[in-house]
């Protein structure tokens, strides 16, 4: 089982194009070992991402509930996140 991201924004620039943006997954992190449960993380750049797992560089992780603020943050800036598919690349 992969180790879970909950309460996860990403991190990254909106305003480069998206083949150069380089984005990160920032959240409590629950079933890594190397971490305390529900430890805040950022992850390293999201290399791949299909429905809600993402792949970095080293690690797997399934996305868990999106942060409150990040939702809020999307709909004032009119970004549609999909639930079956949050991470377009």
């Amino acid at each position: 089982m992969n180790p879970i991201i909950h309460d996860w924004s990403i991190v990254g620039c909106w305003y480069e194009a998206p083949e150069v943006r380089k984005m990160q997954i920032t959240g409590k992190v629950y079933g890594d070992d190397r971490f305390i449960e529900g430890e805040p993380i950022t992850t390293s750049v999201v290399q791949a991402s299909i429905g809600n797992t993402v792949e970095t560089q080293n690690t797997v992780y399934d996305l868990g509930r999106v942060s409150e603020e990040y939702l809020e943050w999307c709909l004032t800036n009119g970004i549609v996140l999909d639930p079956s598919a949050p991470l377009k690349l």
